[in-house]
């Protein structure tokens, strides 16, 4: 038997990507592709790209171009975590509304539980915004580490990552987290990052 062959197409800056460097894409569930840039959001419809950058005399725009992370959600919705907060797109206007409390902060990463709360990385931090009462909660005390990255398990359990060599599980009966240490206790420093 053979195998079935693959056909790859390179996008730049020529082709009507914003930028060449590309920090994170998602795709929705209407089929369009999403890439988060150095010079804005791009959506590619598998022939061209439409990109979304901010506007300071468009409300409704990016708060800022510097796209690092891109989750879509169970329920179909996009979020933008950006060098300057969290944004959710709103398809029927093709405007974004930003969650309140991310303004300031750079946006690592993001990942929904299963119960529809959207996890946010954002420079070290870990915070958890309720969507369904729109809430922000910062995880300041309870989460004693520098979270570099998030996932949902199949099983539905939260991990993430940090910068002190650990896997931090969430637990969600105690709301704290349980650190699995990961990288070398007898030499710690052969666990730099840097």
């Amino acid at each position: 038997s053979s195998a079935q062959p693959y056909y790859f197409r390179h996008y730049q800056v020529e082709n009507g990507l914003s930028h060449n460097t590309v920090f994170c894409s998602a795709q929705d569930s209407n089929g369009f592709m999403w890439f988060g840039t150095k010079d804005g959001l791009n959506r590619f419809d598998g022939y061209q790209f439409k990109t979304y950058r901010k506007d300071a005399n468009q409300s409704g725009s990016l708060g800022n171009d510097l796209i690092y992370a891109l989750h879509n959600d169970s329920a179909n919705r996009l979020w933008i975590g950006t060098n300057a907060g969290v944004y959710l797109y709103v398809p029927q206007t093709e405007k974004f509304l930003v969650i309140k409390g991310t303004e300031n902060l750079r946006i690592n990463d993001l990942t929904s539980d299963r119960n529809g709360n959207l996890w946010i990385v954002a420079l070290g931090r870990t915070l958890q915004y309720n969507t369904k009462n729109k809430t922000l909660f910062n995880f300041k005390k309870k989460a004693n580490f520098d979270a570099t990255s998030v996932s949902m398990m199949k099983d539905g359990s939260i991990w993430i990552t940090t910068m002190q060599g650990t896997l931090e599980q969430y637990d969600v009966n105690k709301k704290t987290f349980h650190s699995y240490y990961i990288m070398s206790k007898a030499n710690p420093n052969e666990n730099s990052w840097a």
